[in-house]
Order: C-alpha cells, then structure tokens, then sequence
C-alpha cells in the first residue's frame, strides 16, 4: 500500500514534525499509515498513534516488562552495576562494564562467544559455535573443540549470509549462482536467459529455445512450444508455425 505526499503546512508540522513546504506522509489520523509526531517510539494503527513495541525499527518502543528498557531495538534490563553482583543480576546475560560502550554502558547484553557458548554473540555474518549451533547440524560447528569460537554458519534463513559451496552466494537463506555481473560474467540469470559476457558491463539475454531453456528465443517463424511436458518430444525444440 503507497502513501500519496502531501504538503507540509503548520497544521502538519505540529501533529508529524514535517519540514515546512516539504513533501512529507500526511498525519496518521488521515490516513492508515500516516505519519506521528514520535516516529521512533510510535506507530500508526489504522488512524491512531500508538506506542510501537520494542524492535530495530522503533529503538525506543516499550517494552513487555515494565521494568526493561529499549536499547537499540532490544529490551534490556538498566542499571546492573549498581547491583550487589552485576552478572547474577543479568543471568545468564552479563553486565556491560565498559563505558565506552555509550549505549549498552550499564545494561544488560549478550555475552562474547568465548564467555558462552549457547548465547554468546559474535560479529556480523559469524555465529557463536556451542551445543545449540553443533546439534543443528551446522557443519562449521561439528567438533566440540570449536565451542566458545565465533563461525561462518552455513547459509539458511537463520543465517541468510552465512557460508556456500563454491562461487555461489547466500540468496534469502539458499545458495544460488552469483548474479550476471561485472565480476560475474558467467553469472545466473534466471529462467531461459544467459550471461552475455561479451557486452560491457555483462548483460543478460535470452537463451537459445532449449530442454534448459523451454521458453527460450527460436528463429523467426518458429517458437518454443508452449508445454510444460518435459516428455513431450517438442519440449525445448523451435516449431515452426503452421
């Protein structure tokens, strides 16, 4: 569903914090997926600006416990340094000690890998390999030795840049042929085309009628037939109209 823009006036800039004389989204209560006032905390529900649960996209939405707090779209519980034990406090997270961590300082986080195992953290694109990554499976986690130590998972949905076999790439958690590209000349290009290595940069075409390529481009006065019958004895051959 789009949103039509509409002109920021005072009107607007008072109940959305528009740009005056903007193109801007008009106001929630005009519209079912208008603008609030509180982008980072609200959200509009069918005409009304409502307090946005806790995510990446609202950093500062509430929270199931009254008791937690938002931090970068994930509810922590605060102040555990004030605490007699600062990681008992957060178990079986930890205590974030460090104040040159400005947003985490003083909450509770995840642990490093090498601290925990089941729910240590690593770096983008890693996993932390423990007993939950080893039991499903995962072939970058099959020795036990390599508990506590940050991965490259394979590729899944979980891990949707994990690692593929070969040249291919992690697409939505499947491994696919790397795109036609620069880098790439031989690259996929879907259904009935081809990677046309000789154009600059390399383009896609449309593959010759094939059994590889049923739809595929036949010489004028003919066509691929139309079957999707792979036993069909024309299936991915030129036909010439009759």
């Amino acid at each position: 569903t789009t949103v039509q823009a509409v002109c920021c006036d005072p009107n607007l800039v008072a109940t959305t914090g528009c740009v005056l004389g903007t193109c801007a989204a008009p106001a929630c209560a005009g519209s079912v997926r208008g603008a609030c006032l509180h982008p980072q905390t609200d959200y509009c529900n069918n005409g009304t600006c409502e307090r946005a649960p806790c995510t990446p996209f609202y950093p500062g939405g509430v929270c199931g416990n009254a008791n937690d707090v938002c931090v970068i779209g994930r509810c922590t519980r605060p102040n555990c340094l004030s605490q007699n034990d600062p990681n008992a406090f957060c178990a079986p997270q930890v205590c974030d000690a460090n104040p040159a961590h400005s947003v985490t300082y003083d909450t509770c986080i995840s642990p490093p890998c090498a601290q925990n195992p089941n729910i240590g953290v690593c770096g983008v694109a890693l996993a932390c390999c423990g007993p939950t990554l080893q039991a499903s499976g995962d072939p970058s986690c099959q020795d036990a030795n390599q508990h506590g130590s940050c991965v490259t998972p394979a590729c899944s949905l979980r891990y949707p840049g994990g690692d593929c076999p070969g040249v291919q790439v992690c697409s939505n958690g499947q491994c696919v042929e790397p795109p036609c590209s620069v880098v790439n000349p031989t690259g996929n290009c879907g259904p009935n085309f081809e990677c046309d290595g000789s154009t600059i940069p390399p383009s896609c075409r449309i593959s010759a009628c094939s059994f590889a390529a049923p739809q595929g481009a036949c010489p004028n006065g003919s066509a691929c037939p139309a079957t999707a019958d792979v036993n069909d004895p024309n299936y991915g051959h030129c036909q010439a109209y009759v």
